[in-house]
């Protein structure tokens, strides 16, 4: 099992419900109240979606 750091920003999709969207190919921030979702090259989230309405984050796999 892996650890994820509060703050350790990775790239991934992110499933949430009200009703049943996604984010594909996104930078996600998971944090104290929900999960911050960043566009590729910004250093600014767009939206955050608290832990409640997430039904799914899927992490790719990093290169090493």
């Amino acid at each position: 099992m892996e650890v994820i750091f509060l703050g350790d920003i990775r790239i991934g999709k992110i499933v949430y419900i009200a009703p049943e969207k996604s984010y594909t190919n996104v930078n996600i921030e998971e944090t104290l109240h929900g999960f911050k979702v960043y566009r590729k090259g910004s250093d600014r989230a767009f939206t955050v979606i608290p832990h409640s309405a997430v039904k799914q984050v899927i992490y790719e796999r990093e290169e090493r």
